[in-house]
């Protein structure tokens, strides 16, 4: 933000339309969310160096979360994200209310179904799918996925 004028920058050489998208949106969650603060920064002197000794490395990863998460409703929306989400589990026959990521092949495909007809959907990345997905607590992954597992984790006596 420079004479009250907000420019975004990115890098040229990214290949996809949806990870440029994801970008400028990302930047957008740290001029509505964070503008004041990366005033002050540049108000100071703007130079990386400067920048790590204002700011702690747990403000800044807690700004960059912030910014991801507002990108990610900014590009999947809650409501038609969902309306979608429930559309793919319907027509998938996915009974369980999420994905279950693990070594099952049939939570494999559906996991790679629902995410790639979600990123084709909205433009994004399947990362970026997982994570909006994971945040609803749609996507379980690894030993979390098996119930049984952590019964036995809990309660065993070797």
């Amino acid at each position: 933000i420079k004479n009250n004028k907000i420019l975004i920058f990115y890098n040229e050489d990214i290949e996809t339309e949806g990870r440029k998208t994801r970008t400028i949106s990302h930047e957008l969650g740290h001029i509505a969310l964070h503008s004041s603060i990366v005033e002050n920064l540049f108000s100071i002197e703007d130079r990386e160096s400067d920048k790590n000794t204002i700011i702690s490395k747990s403000i800044y990863g807690r700004m960059e979360y912030q910014a991801n998460t507002f990108a990610s409703y900014l590009l999947m929306p809650n409501i038609p994200f969902m309306a979608e989400v429930n559309k793919l589990f319907k027509e998938n026959w996915i009974t369980t209310g999420r994905l279950y990521h693990d070594y099952q092949p049939c939570n494999i495909r559906d996991c790679n179904v629902v995410v790639g007809a979600l990123s084709s959907k909205f433009n994004v990345s399947q990362e970026a799918v997982i994570v909006r997905l994971k945040r609803a607590n749609l996507y379980i992954e690894g030993e979390r996925c098996n119930p049984l597992h952590e019964h036995m984790r809990r309660n065993s006596w070797w």
